[in-house]
């Protein structure tokens, strides 16, 4: 990728032991967006809701995905990167719980005509009270910066009141939290990119 960073090779590949092929078979089959509730085709009847959050960072396309599985990494080992957050306006947080997430790397067949991997991300909430999740994290060039892209799904829990609950207001939490997450992996990802210029300065002129 060519730009203000210039060109950049990516960083060594990620090899996550018997990864690609776990996640392929837990995993496998596409995302199909809907409004507010759907299905997804996993062999099961379950009725899911769907989420999407983007955001656009300040890092070359080459190296997001690198810096991305350094940040899940983290919350895989139970850092403060595994607290999902329900922010509300104004900066407050209405809600924070620690989540059990684990991912693994796939092909990302949605985008045409060039080939990388994408993230397949899924969580435990740890609680009957909240639902588990699974979804992807794609990444996107954006002129000289890179789009983070999460979308997932999850099965309202308690049955017909949660699936109540979850159509007049957990949705929208679910959004929120979504949203949050995507901008913590994009500012994460910028501040490994600051890092990374700070320790290789460009030549005077």
């Amino acid at each position: 990728m060519q730009g203000k960073h210039g060109w950049r090779a990516p960083l060594a590949p990620i090899v996550r032991p018997g990864g690609r092929t776990l996640w392929e078979s837990l995993l496998h089959g596409t995302f199909i967006r809907v409004h507010h509730h759907g299905a997804m085709s996993t062999g099961t009847s379950e009725r899911l809701t769907t989420v999407h959050a983007e955001q656009t960072c300040d890092c070359p396309f080459s190296v997001a995905e690198s810096y991305a599985v350094d940040y899940l990494e983290q919350a895989e080992k139970g850092g403060p990167e595994a607290i999902l957050r329900v922010p509300l306006f104004g900066g407050l947080t209405a809600f924070r719980r620690r989540v059990q997430p684990s991912f693994g790397l796939a092909i990302d067949l949605v985008e045409e005509g060039r080939r990388h991997d994408e993230i397949r991300l899924r969580w435990s909430s740890g609680s009957k009270l909240f639902p588990n999740f699974r979804g992807t994290v794609r990444f996107r060039i954006e002129q000289t910066f890179t789009r983070v892209l999460v979308d997932g799904s999850y099965a309202p829990p308690l049955g017909v009141l949660g699936a109540a609950f979850d159509r007049f207001i957990g949705r929208h939490l679910a959004a929120r939290t979504l949203d949050d997450l995507a901008g913590r992996i994009a500012r994460a990802l910028e501040k490994r990119e600051r890092e990374w210029e700070a320790a290789h300065p460009a030549p005077a002129q």
